[in-house]
């Protein structure tokens, strides 16, 4: 939704008699941010079938966010950081960040650099949070009747130029 923001009022007034000659109000529009609700990350976990160790490593995850890009530096030293904060092998951490690039929480932007989701995350100002938005967005949800099961698989798709 676009709102005018208002950037400047100028009046001209007679300084004699009081009167207002003119008005000039100069304005500006812009996107606004959207209406939210407030999502807690085990709810998260929960809407996207993630395991108690994968939404532990989100939370770990959040920490690490860069503004405006909503990357993630996940480097050796950090790895084995957050390794030693959740308790947990190396090996399973590294398989927790493939369950959470599997299921569309993040996108694996190069190694050891990883992107939030930015339609269930936002770390920055609205416009950047809203570029990463428009990007070229594939989400796959398949339904299996027979297992009674849900697959969510999401990625940011480049542009081809």
């Amino acid at each position: 939704m676009y709102m005018p923001n208002i950037v400047s009022q100028t009046t001209n007034v007679n300084h004699e008699t009081g009167e207002v000659r003119s008005t000039e109000t100069h304005k500006k529009y812009r996107s606004e941010e959207p209406n939210y609700i407030k999502l807690y990350l085990k709810d998260l976990a929960y809407l996207h079938d993630l395991p108690q160790a994968a939404s532990n490593l989100v939370h770990e995850l959040l920490g690490y966010v860069t503004y405006n890009t909503q990357e993630i530096v996940l480097n050796s030293t950090v790895k084995k950081r957050i390794a030693g904060i959740m308790n947990v092998a190396m090996k399973t951490l590294n398989n927790n960040l493939q369950q959470l690039v599997k299921k569309g929480v993040l996108e694996r932007v190069a190694p050891g650099t990883f992107r939030l989701n930015p339609y269930l995350f936002g770390k920055g100002d609205w416009k950047s949070i809203k570029a990463l938005r428009e990007q070229n967005i594939q989400l796959q949800i398949v339904y299996d009747k027979e297992t009674n099961t849900r697959v969510i698989r999401g990625s940011i798709v480049e542009d081809e130029a």
